[in-house]
């Protein structure tokens, strides 16, 4: 049995906003994101950042982003 992985594409700022797509493998993965989303500010769920923040806290990876700057950045904020 092999696992297939899809792609969940956020787009934080609408549909004309830049995207970001995360890689889930498993219902759980979709969870776990739900969970770390819900842990980030309205404020911080409408930026690119605050995505990717929640995609590390759920510990999932980002395969689509836009150009960023520093990664160091979301360790900060």
């Amino acid at each position: 049995m092999t696992e297939r992985s899809q792609e969940i594409i956020l787009r934080p700022l609408g549909p004309q906003g830049p995207k970001v797509g995360i890689e889930v493998h498993e219902v759980g993965d979709v969870i776990a994101l739900d969970m770390a989303m819900g842990e980030l500010s309205e404020k911080e769920r409408k930026t690119v950042i605050g995505i990717l923040r929640a995609a590390k806290m759920a510990g999932l990876n980002v395969i689509d982003c836009p150009p960023l700057p520093d990664a160091r950045k979301l360790d900060q904020e």
